[in-house]
């Protein structure tokens, strides 16, 4: 969330939008890429809060949170593999960004995939955690890619679709969520995990950054719905896969962003 009283901090609500609660508080660090832990006890995300960005876990019961990066570069959009062993991210070493692994306790980081030129950015599991999805290109011509945990297996999902970044898998591994357009002008597509069907979801208004609920039924997403034009008036909404039945979920005077749904 942004607003003109403090940085961007790590927010969790119910998926009926009661029980509001910010978990992170420092009035000097931005934290947002929240990712959940598959058994829903933890979560990873980024903050500046040693001067650039890093990977921490934070505990949900205790809110305690530990570092795990250690200066490898300025990372972003960590993600817990579904058996809980590894942590994919992007990582921004020298001028472009590219995707790393880690194990979950830190150790062992690697970089997977990266080339001169263009970001990759925003990985993501397949439920099945034997791919991790991300976004690589210039610019606005960034497209879905797959690629295994070793760096093998280089795949692209489709040649027609050109991606803002933050994409999801439904629950099922058959369907991606993800978000294209100019600013102001993003719009929320699904696509068949194979690259087919590629159609978007029209929900009456800006929106970007989905991400499954766990019984593949709806997507929790950023949207401009009540607030278009407003750079403070993005809030978090719920709908059903095909554009119906959309809840706002935020009612707060700043911006709600980056939702990622718990299990």
């Amino acid at each position: 969330m942004t607003g003109e009283q403090q940085h961007d901090q790590i927010c969790v609500e119910n998926a009926d939008g009661s029980g509001f609660r910010q978990l992170t508080s420092d009035p000097d660090a931005e934290s947002y890429y929240p990712s959940w832990a598959p058994d829903g006890s933890s979560l990873v995300y980024a903050s500046n809060r040693t001067g650039q960005y890093e990977v921490y876990e934070m505990d949900l019961n205790s809110a305690a949170s530990v570092q795990l990066t250690h200066g490898l570069g300025e990372v972003a959009a960590p993600a817990i593999s579904p058996d809980g062993r590894w942590i994919v991210f992007a990582d921004n070493v020298k001028v472009f960004s590219s995707i790393w692994r880690m194990k979950r306790d830190g150790s062992d980081p690697q970089e997977i995939f990266g080339q001169e030129g263009a970001d990759a950015m925003d990985p993501s599991w397949s439920p099945d955690g034997s791919k991790i999805l991300f976004a690589w290109g210039g610019g606005t011509e960034k497209q879905l890619y797959t690629i295994n945990l070793d760096g093998s297996g280089l795949h692209r999902v489709s040649a027609d679709f050109r991606t803002r970044g933050r994409s999801d898998w439904s629950p099922d591994g058959t369907l991606i969520a993800s978000y294209a357009g100019s600013p102001w002008h993003w719009a929320m597509y699904l696509i068949q995990a194979d690259g087919s069907g590629l159609h978007p979801i029209q929900v009456g208004g800006v929106a970007l950054a989905p991400s499954f609920s766990p019984d593949g039924e709806w997507i929790v997403f950023t949207g401009y719905l009540d607030h278009p034009g407003d750079p403070d008036g993005c809030e978090i909404y719920v709908m059903r896969l095909n554009g119906s039945q959309p809840v706002r979920m935020t009612y707060n005077n700043y911006c709600d962003y980056q939702p990622r749904w718990g299990p």
